[in-house]
């Protein structure tokens, strides 16, 4: 468990559950050869001298995972589901996923969290990986979009800047913008840090599988043109 503390009271703590499922019946198609669904969720609890702001973030995380609840004990259920699946249900659904959270980064009044998924579908070649950020206002407890950041009046400049410094933080010339048709566009994943802005691609979002889940880190110094006014980073 983690903790730190910081002028807003912030602290945060990981709380784990997990269930298996071995008794998947096979069917005359498919040898399991042993396999068992899985499901595990470590989640971040925050808490905060403002209540009621923590209650938001955190009911905001569980709903994020679970995709309705807003309670821990939505997780729980969420991670049990995994002993009701069957070889009968669709066949990605019976699946070893692995859900962790993660404190990427936090200042006096904003903390990013990380969702991070492994998801290895019954059948399939591989896992993969995918993630998702949660950008939270410490002041209330809303989420940080990054309209509240960016003037989105300069996004094709912008987007011009995130290319090159895309291309020098990242090897390689097999990324989809630059061998194909696509173009090169900003992701919705970001991460709102102290020092930047830092925007995180998905499998396959930019390049091939083997291309990971690369990055592009925009400094203030980068943003100093593109940011408003705002209370998270001062230009």
């Amino acid at each position: 468990n983690a903790s730190l503390f910081v002028p807003s009271g912030l602290t945060w703590r990981t709380q784990h559950y997990e269930a298996g499922n071995c008794n998947i019946q096979a069917t005359d198609d498919m040898d399991l050869d042993g396999w068992c669904a899985t499901r595990s969720v470590d989640i971040i609890i925050l808490s905060l001298n403002n209540k009621p702001a923590a209650q938001k973030i955190n009911q905001a995380l569980v709903k994020r995972i679970t995709g309705n609840g807003t309670q821990l004990n939505d997780v729980n259920q969420y991670v049990q589901q995994v002993k009701l699946k069957n070889i009968s249900d669709e066949e990605g659904d019976v699946a070893q996923e692995e859900v962790m959270c993660k404190v990427v980064d936090t200042s006096s009044n904003f903390c990013a969290i990380s969702i991070n998924t492994y998801y290895y579908a019954l059948g399939a070649a591989h896992g993969t990986n995918s993630v998702d950020v949660l950008n939270f206002d410490l002041q209330d407890g809303s989420l940080i979009t990054l309209d509240r950041l960016i003037d989105f009046s300069k996004k094709n400049s912008l987007t011009a800047l995130a290319k090159k410094k895309f291309l020098q933080q990242n090897e390689g010339d097999d990324w989809w913008f630059i061998s194909g048709t696509e173009p090169f566009t900003l992701p919705e994943v970001f991460v709102l840090e102290r020092k930047g802005i830092r925007f995180i691609y998905q499998q396959y979002e930019a390049g091939p599988y083997v291309s990971g889940m690369p990055e592009v880190f925009l400094s203030k110094k980068d943003l100093k043109a593109y940011l408003i006014k705002n209370p998270f980073l001062v230009r």
